[in-house]
């Protein structure tokens, strides 16, 4: 069974109903217990209703019944709680009383499905913005070609071999400001190999990580104030009011959001 029901359905006046109180006299006031035991267990184990592969000690196991075997199962079946038919025994209108816990396995493969169809529009998306971050990144690569030919000698001290990592995501960042700044955005053969060069040496230089680059510029996407601020990557050493670069600015923010302390809610009025 693909999914396992959590509850089941008990009427309010199960307790009162004449077939309960007849179970209850015949087989003593646990009998009540074992019948909701059953029930409890078929909805878990058997959401169709039916006990299919369960002998009548099986079923007695199964709720729970501690007195002489198959006595339950005769006073199930004589008060119809429970039928039998081509040798499996089944809850008596299992569907029409407990229809949630009965079509469980068809909500599963219902969810199951469109979570699978979710999760493929979702790849597919992603296969897209990878392609088009490559697609930049190879671009990058033919404005900023590698220095080293074939054989390669040693590099001199002038040439700048960028990672892979840094060529896609500098690819990515930049799609990433034309989409959202449209016209504001700036433009130029060399605004791919100047970018690549700033956050270059942000790394290099100011001695920040490349993730941590890559995280903070991620997070000031999301930033109310940040997300209007970066239009160029090219632009992101430049000094501010404070003497601080952007970038310093923009990774004290990132800081102060990381680490302000979550609310727990002591401090919310409740109306």
């Amino acid at each position: 069974m693909d999914t396992m029901n959590k509850d089941f359905r008990v009427s309010i006046t199960i307790a009162t109903h004449h077939k309960t109180k007849k179970l209850m006299r015949r087989l003593g006031d646990r009998s009540f217990y074992n019948l909701i035991r059953l029930w409890a267990y078929t909805a878990a184990n058997k959401p169709d209703g039916k006990l299919s592969g369960m002998s009548e000690e099986d079923i007695e196991i199964a709720a729970d019944w501690i007195g002489q075997c198959s006595k339950f199962i005769l006073a199930l079946l004589e008060l119809k709680f429970i039928t039998k038919q081509d040798g499996v025994y089944s809850i008596h209108d299992w569907e029409e009383h407990n229809g949630y816990a009965f079509y469980a396995d068809a909500r599963s493969a219902k969810a199951k499905n469109a979570a699978k169809k979710r999760w493929e529009k979702q790849n597919k998306n992603k296969g897209l913005m990878l392609t088009d971050a490559t697609s930049i990144a190879t671009s990058i690569d033919k404005l900023c070609p590698s220095p080293v030919p074939s054989p390669s000698p040693v590099p001199s001290l002038k040439e700048k071999i960028y990672t892979d990592n840094l060529k896609t995501f500098v690819g990515a960042y930049i799609k990433y400001i034309s989409e959202t700044f449209g016209n504001r955005s700036p433009g130029g053969a060399d605004l791919a190999k100047n970018s690549l060069d700033v956050v270059d040496k942000l790394i290099r230089i100011d001695e920040f990580k490349e993730n941590e680059v890559f995280e903070i510029l991620e997070w000031s996407k999301t930033d109310s104030f940040w997300k209007k601020q970066i239009l160029s990557l090219a632009g992101v050493r430049k000094k501010a009011d404070n003497g601080n670069t952007k970038f310093k600015n923009l990774a004290i923010a990132y800081d102060k959001d990381k680490n302000k302390p979550a609310t727990d809610g002591s401090d919310i009025e409740y109306l």
